[in-house]
């Protein structure tokens, strides 16, 4: 099974002409999205204008391409735009992954072969206010944010809304989530926003390590075929790697969608320590 793998698009009409453009030139089994599909915005209608403009193009013609795309969100991709790539969702143009397994056949198998794959869309809390797509990382950890923090308004035409100090506390932690993965039979894939922490896929422009402890002892403990990550843009051009293994799972970011070209990962699950390739494309003209 050949995937394609992108993240951090963040609105960026070209690269996501690109990303089409090269799951087809690839002849991808599937496209997978490591989240952040919108641009940073304030209040969620221009969001949605992408969505159903931009993004809703890319689902039809890839769909048109029988080439499935799954995705999860990320913590900058408002609510009622959430919501807008549910109902695609819904129309069948996309899945999105959570927390139970989807099962992916290997091309041509009776059955018996394939992967599953997980999502998770949460980061840990970052230094920006907007919090509804974040959550505390260990279970033990206490949110102690210097200023006060916001959610996204339920109307697309205004800004944020206030949120209790405590918001953080009264939701579960990553850590806690992601306990409620159940174990696979089959060889598994987690697509999680967030990269594991202390490696070089999160090392962050302010000299820190931006990712998640809790994904990296899930990764540790559970030891997947291979995890897919994104969030922190520029960590494998700080670190010079964009994969590396934790024990014996090959985990990857391959940096965000900029100007002028898409970074992408292809890969092959049934080979896929001799199959991974970092794809850098300049602007299609689709």
């Amino acid at each position: 099974m050949k995937l394609v793998y992108a993240t951090d698009l963040h609105g960026d009409r070209a690269a996501y002409d690109s990303l089409a453009d090269l799951a087809r030139a690839e002849r991808a089994d599937a496209v997978v999205l490591g989240g952040d599909l919108f641009a940073h915005s304030r209040y969620a209608a221009p969001q949605l204008a992408f969505a159903e403009g931009v993004l809703l193009r890319f689902l039809r013609l890839l769909t048109d391409a029988r080439i499935p795309v799954l995705t999860v969100t990320g913590n900058v991709d408002l609510r009622a735009a959430v919501e807008r790539v549910r109902e695609f969702e819904r129309d069948g143009l996309v899945r999105i992954l959570g927390l139970q397994p989807l099962y992916l056949p290997f091309s041509g198998t009776d059955g018996r072969g394939g992967v599953e794959i997980v999502g998770y869309p949460y980061v840990p809390p970052t230094p920006f206010r907007l919090k509804e797509n974040e959550r505390r990382d260990l279970t033990a950890d206490r949110y102690e944010g210097p200023w006060p923090i916001f959610l996204s308004s339920p109307d697309p035409e205004q800004e944020r809304i206030g949120a209790p100090d405590d918001y953080l506390d009264r939701l579960p932690s990553i850590e806690e989530d992601l306990a409620m993965i159940p174990g696979t039979q089959r060889p598994c894939i987690l697509v999680a926003h967030a990269p594991p922490w202390g490696c070089g896929l999160d090392r962050s422009s302010l000299g820190v390590h931006g990712g998640s402890r809790a994904v990296r002892r899930w990764i540790e403990n559970r030891q997947p075929l291979l995890t897919l990550h994104g969030h922190i843009h520029e960590s494998p051009d700080l670190s010079g790697r964009w994969a590396e293994r934790i024990g014996s799972t090959i985990c990857v970011n391959p940096g965000a969608a900029g100007e002028p070209m898409l970074q992408a990962v292809v890969l092959e699950s049934t080979r896929l320590a001799h199959s991974l390739a970092h794809a850098v494309r300049g602007r299609s003209e689709l």
